[in-house]
């Protein structure tokens, strides 16, 4: 169970260039390093997405009483994970990435196995 939540908002109050969206851009690279940095610490964290689902996006508002010109993004509960083992997943050769703890993925060098060649880099 998430002891704490973040959420993201864009302030469309305070865009700049309110047509180009950069309130989703910006909130999301801040986004993506919550999981990351929580995953660090022991911790376990998920990207809940609210927009761009009007639905969503109607009921957070009205929940925490958002004014008209904030925009909810998503929301990252984050808390102590109740699964501890991790699973691997090789998705080319000559690399395993883990996944478990958090929704973070971390890719290991591995040596190379039988049927699999070491790639080179030029």
């Amino acid at each position: 169970m998430a002891s704490v939540a973040i959420m993201i908002c864009g302030n469309q109050g305070k865009e700049k260039f309110k047509v180009q969206g950069y309130w989703q851009l910006n909130g999301s690279c801040a986004a993506e390093s919550i999981p990351i940095a929580a995953n660090a610490v022991g911790l376990g964290a998920v990207w809940t997405a609210i927009f761009p689902y009007q639905d969503r996006i109607a009921a957070v508002k009205k929940l925490l009483n958002l004014p008209e010109e904030v925009i909810p993004l998503n929301i990252i509960p984050i808390g102590y994970p109740a699964e501890k083992n991790s699973r691997k997943v090789t998705t080319r050769p000559g690399y395993t990435h883990t996944v478990g703890k958090s929704s973070s993925l971390m890719a290991r060098r591995r040596k190379p196995s039988h049927g699999h060649r070491e790639l080179s880099r030029g």
